[in-house]
């Protein structure tokens, strides 16, 4: 009983941070996040296997009721940042999906930030061929008004050492050039009608969202917390 109040308590508090960091990335006219479509990133163990949905959220720079946003080119890798204590994994290639599996590319499946576990994707600035890409034929628009949802493919994350209480950040991060700054090609999409770059001018940008993965406190460890809080207290109140 305690164990699941604790599970949706944490649950919560993930959901929070998540939906905080999309609230911060806002502004951001092409977005892509993480969706979990199976496995609880809130509460990981070794061995499990998170799937995602890699999705791209266009948002209007001036909103006006029209359904004229859309995506066709997002090109960018996919990265594991754990913390101190927190989970590590490792991504699968990237499997685009639906229309933007027309020239979409898989990715490599490499260390891309010489942190613990397994990236997907590229750090080269100048060949193309290994970052993680979902391409469609054409302009794919939405049906919502000044906003258009797409998903661009599927990946998963393997767990291969729980940690012990910390988090870990999954996030995708968009090509740039040589020199780090916004890449014309790196991301096609339309904005209020019109096709925009992440170069183009008066458009908020491309940028990644972030997921924080972690695992729930196992109840002995929960139980020495409160006995350390309790300790504490004791001591203070001595101290008085």
């Amino acid at each position: 009983m305690r164990g699941n109040t604790v599970k949706k308590m944490l649950g919560a508090a993930a959901l929070a941070v998540a939906t905080m960091g999309l609230a911060q990335g806002a502004d951001a006219s092409l977005s892509i996040s993480l969706q979990p479509t199976s496995g609880d990133p809130t509460n990981v163990h070794v061995n499990d296997v998170l799937q995602f949905n890699v999705v791209a959220t266009v948002l209007a720079a001036t909103p006006d009721g029209t359904a004229n946003e859309g995506v066709q080119t997002v090109i960018g890798s996919l990265t594991s940042t754990p913390g101190a204590n927190g989970p590590v994994g490792n991504f699968s290639a990237f499997s685009p999906s639906g229309a933007f599996a027309a020239t979409g590319q898989t990715g490599l499946v490499q260390d891309l930030n010489g942190l613990p576990g397994l990236d997907v994707g590229s750090n080269d600035k100048v060949a193309p061929d290994n970052y993680v890409a979902g391409r469609a034929a054409s302009m794919q628009v939405g049906a919502s008004t000044d906003t258009a949802t797409f998903v661009l493919g599927t990946v998963s994350f393997t767990i291969t050492n729980a940690g012990s209480g910390g988090s870990t950040s999954l996030q995708w991060v968009p090509r740039t050039d040589a020199s780090s700054n916004p890449l014309s090609t790196a991301a096609v999409w339309r904005e209020n009608g019109g096709a925009k770059t992440p170069t183009s001018a008066g458009t908020g940008g491309y940028s990644g969202q972030a997921l924080t993965v972690g695992a729930v406190p196992e109840p002995g460890s929960l139980a020495l917390l409160g006995l350390g809080g309790f300790g504490l207290l004791l001591r203070r109140r001595r101290a008085m």
